[in-house]
């Protein structure tokens, strides 16, 4: 069995820095979007709702 060298540990851990980096900017553009689209994808959900109403209205 190979004993995993202090480089390897290193590599590791940039690799999971690099993720974990990663991950966090994705989660705030993801929020910062998220703000963003909430009001006009309620805005649609409204829409869609009104539409919904007019077909049974009109079926």
């Amino acid at each position: 069995m190979a004993k995993s060298s202090s480089t390897d540990v290193k590599k590791q851990q940039r690799c999971y820095e690099k993720v974990l980096l990663f991950v966090n900017v994705t989660w705030n553009l993801f929020e910062f979007n998220n703000r963003k689209f909430f009001a006009s994808t309620l805005s649609l959900y409204h829409l869609k709702d009104v539409k919904d109403v007019w077909y049974t209205v009109l079926i």
